[in-house]
C-alpha cells in the first residue's frame, strides 16, 4: 500500500466505544501535524444514530451503512470497535481489502481465530494491532527496559488482580453480554476475556523476554464461577507457568461489592514492580524507589501504530496480534481446563435486587488480596468455602479451543 499522510481512517461502529474512538481519531486529527484523518464510518442501524451521522457528514465524513462500501471507499486503515464475535472476519474482509487493521481487545474469542488472522495479515502482506491500551501508553516502552535491563533480576511471581461490579443491566445491554458463542462463534465473555483483558495483556508483555513480545504459557490451572444466571463465568482464577520458569496469578471477578485495581505486580530477585492504571512503582530490595506516571489514552493506539507502519518509530512496542495471544490463550486454556461452577446462594448477597441486581460474594476482595500474597487460588486458600478445586492443562501444544467444558 502506497502511504499517504494523513493517514485516511475508517471506523465501524457509531455507538458504543465507537464514540470514543471517533473522538480518539478526532484528537489526532486536530494536532498541527496530523498522522490520521477520519474520512468515513459505517453503521447499519443508521436511524438509531441520526444526529451523529448529520454531525459527521458536516465535518466531511462520509458515512455508509455497510462494511462493504466502507471497504470500498479511499481509506487506508480501519478501527474496528466491534463485538468480538466479529473480530476476525471483519478484519479478514478489511485484510482482503488491503486495509490496515486496529481492533479492540481482545483479539478474538480463541487462538484459532487469532492464528486465522495472522495468516490473513502475512496473506495480503497487511498490517493488524489490537487497541490493548496499556501496551501503547507512553511509559510502558520505558518500563520494559528496566525490566529487561535486569532492573528487577530475573522475574519469579507476576500477578494480576481486579475486582470491578456489574450489575444485570450489564449482562443486558448488548446479545453477547455473559455468552460463550454467538452462533457457532466462540466469544468466552468473562471478566478476563473482555472487562480486564487489558491488565492480563499487560502483565504478560511487562513478562516477555524481548521488548515487543509477551511471555510463552506453558500450563494453566484454572477456577471459574459464576455468580448469576449467565452462561459464561464473571469471576475468573488464573494461574498460568510462564516460559522460564516464573509463574502468573490472574484473579478477577465482576461477583464483588467494591471495585479495586486493577492491579499488576511483577516480583523479581532485586525488587518489585507495582502497576496500577495511574502510576507503575519500583520498589527495590536496598529500600530505593522509583515512580513513573502513567495515562491511557485511546488514540494513543492509533498514533504508536501509524508511526510504527509508517517507519516513524519502528521501536515502540505495538500490540501486534503475536503480543495479542498470550491473553487469549490464558483464557482458552482456562476455560478448557475447567467447568464454570454456579456459587451456592448462600454464599451469595444481593445489592440493588428490585431495581438492577448486583449479585456479590461478601469479601471476595480480601480473598483475592491474600491469594495475591501467597500466590495460591482461592480453593488453595482455604478462605473460599465457595470455591471448588481447580482444573490443569498443558498448553505446550494447545492449538485449538475445544469447549471441552462449555457444552
Amino acid at each position: 500500500m502506497s502511504v499517504h499522510m494523513p493517514v485516511a481512517f475508517g471506523v465501524v461502529g457509531l455507538g458504543g466505544f465507537g464514540a470514543s474512538v471517533r473522538g480518539a481519531l478526532q484528537q489526532l486529527q486536530a494536532k498541527p501535524s496530523p498522522l490520521v484523518k477520519l474520512v468515513a464510518a459505517c453503521d447499519p442501524a443508521q436511524e438509531l444514530h441520526a444526529e451523529t451521522i448529520a454531525t459527521l457528514r458536516a465535518d466531511g465524513v462520509t458515512v455508509v451503512d455497510e462494511l462493504k462500501k466502507l471497504l470500498a471507499l479511499p481509506i487506508q486503515a480501519l478501527w474496528l470497535p466491534v463485538p468480538i464475535h466479529l473480530h476476525r472476519p471483519f478484519a479478514e474482509q478489511a485484510l482482503a481489502a488491503g486495509k490496515w487493521v486496529i481492533s479492540e481487545k481482545p483479539a478474538s474469542g480463541t487462538i484459532q481465530d487469532i492464528d486465522a488472522m495472522i495468516a490473513a495479515r502475512d496473506r495480503y502482506h497487511g498490517k493488524v494491532a489490537i487497541a490493548f491500551q496499556d501496551i501503547h501508553e507512553r511509559s510502558t516502552p520505558k518500563i520494559k527496559q528496566r525490566i529487561l535491563d535486569g532492573a528487577l533480576g530475573r522475574i519469579t511471581y507476576v500477578s494480576v488482580s481486579q475486582c470491578s461490579p456489574r450489575p444485570k443491566s450489564y449482562y443486558d445491554r448488548n446479545n453477547w453480554g455473559g455468552r460463550l458463542r454467538i452462533g457457532e462463534t466462540w466469544i468466552l465473555d468473562s471478566p478476563c476475556t473482555n472487562a480486564m483483558a487489558h491488565s492480563i495483556n499487560l502483565a504478560l508483555f511487562l513478562a516477555g523476554a524481548e521488548m515487543n513480545r509477551s511471555a510463552k504459557l506453558v500450563s494453566v490451572d484454572a477456577e471459574l464461577y459464576r455468580s448469576r444466571d449467565i452462561p459464561s463465568a464473571d469471576t475468573t482464577c488464573i494461574r498460568v507457568q510462564l516460559e522460564g520458569g516464573s509463574k502468573a496469578l490472574i484473579l478477577m471477578t465482576h461477583a464483588c461489592a467494591t471495585n479495586t485495581g486493577p492491579f499488576v505486580v511483577l516480583r523479581g530477585e532485586k525488587g518489585e514492580l507495582h502497576m496500577s492504571r495511574e502510576a507503575a512503582e519500583f520498589r527495590y530490595r536496598d529500600g530505593s524507589t522509583e515512580t513513573i506516571a502513567r495515562a491511557i489514552e485511546t488514540a494513543r493506539t492509533a498514533e504508536v501504530a501509524i508511526e510504527r507502519w509508517t517507519g516513524r518509530n519502528t521501536s515502540v512496542p505495538l500490540a501486534e496480534l503475536e503480543v495479542a495471544r498470550e491473553q487469549t490463550l490464558s483464557v482458552n486454556g482456562a476455560f478448557d481446563a475447567t467447568p464454570i461452577r454456579t456459587i451456592s446462594k448462600e454464599f451469595i448477597k444481593i445489592r440493588d435486587e428490585a431495581k438492577d441486581p448486583q449479585p456479590y460474594v461478601p469479601d471476595i476482595e480480601s480473598v483475592f488480596e491474600e491469594c495475591v500474597r501467597r500466590g495460591v487460588l482461592p480453593n488453595e486458600s482455604g478462605l473460599a468455602p465457595w470455591s471448588s478445586p481447580a482444573g490443569s492443562l498443558s498448553l505446550q501444544d494447545y492449538r485449538t479451543f475445544a469447549g471441552r467444558h462449555c457444552g
